[in-house]
This record gives structure tokens, sequence and C-alpha cells, in this order.
């Protein structure tokens, strides 16, 4: 038998935790997957502040893989903050959608260069092009 890899132990915590969550939820993955990229482009918008930097960013899978890790963490946190709590499905999402909410979380984590690095030369294109137009 093969030993388990880092990213295939990665991926399987992340596929029961998801599973726990909408299990508390009553969401199915379809619902976790859309609230999870609401969320991340609630974060782009409300980080980067300018639609055009959203852009160059949200197709960018190192992005997506960063924010997928700290979705996981909150995910961790919210399961443990769940046990034993006895607040009802209605209240155990609207924290769930506190605690992951794109707007709050840029106020609070911020993405390393490493994130945004492949994204930096897209926008900066961007910025020069439009500004080019602008003034033509």
């Amino acid at each position: 038998m093969k030993p388990i890899t880092d990213t295939q132990r990665i991926t399987q915590e992340a596929a029961e935790c998801r599973s726990e969550v909408c299990g508390l939820l009553g969401w199915d993955e379809m619902d976790y997957f859309d609230f999870q990229l609401e969320s991340g482009l609630a974060y782009l918008a409300h980080y980067l502040q300018a639609t055009w930097a959203v852009d160059a960013v949200k197709g960018n899978r190192v992005f997506w893989n960063w924010w997928k890790g700290h979705w996981i963490a909150r995910d961790k946190d919210f399961l443990i903050y769940s046990q034993g709590n006895l607040l009802d499905r209605a209240a155990l999402r609207e924290f769930y959608s506190y605690t992951h909410d794109g707007r709050e979380l840029s106020r609070c984590i911020r993405p390393t260069s490493i994130v945004l690095n492949d994204s930096y030369a897209v926008m900066m294109q961007d910025l020069i092009d439009t500004t080019i137009q602008s003034n033509v």
C-alpha cells in the first residue's frame, strides 16, 4: 500500500471538514462552494478596492489555494465552536456567514506576496492599458 501524500491528506481532511459543515448548516456541496466563491470575490473586492485588480486576481489559482487554506482553518474553528453548542441551524448559519464573510476578512487577513505575484504583472499591464486608452 502506498503511503498517503500530504496533498492527499489535506484534500481528504478538507472533504471531511466540508461534509461536517454542510451537515450542520443543512447545505449541499453546491451551497458550500457557491458561498466560498462569493466570499472570496467579496474579499478581493474589499481588499483590492479596484475592479480591474479583482479581475486580474480572480483567475489566479495561487490566490484560490491560499483562500481555501484559510477557509479550511475557519471551518475547523467553526466545527470546534459548534461542538456542544446549543445554537439552532439558523443561528449556526448566521455565525458561519459572519466568520467567513469576505468583507470582514479583508480587514484581518492579508495574502503573501507569493499569492499576488502572479497577478501583479497582469494588474500593472491592465492599469497601463487603461491609462493609455483614457489618454487617447
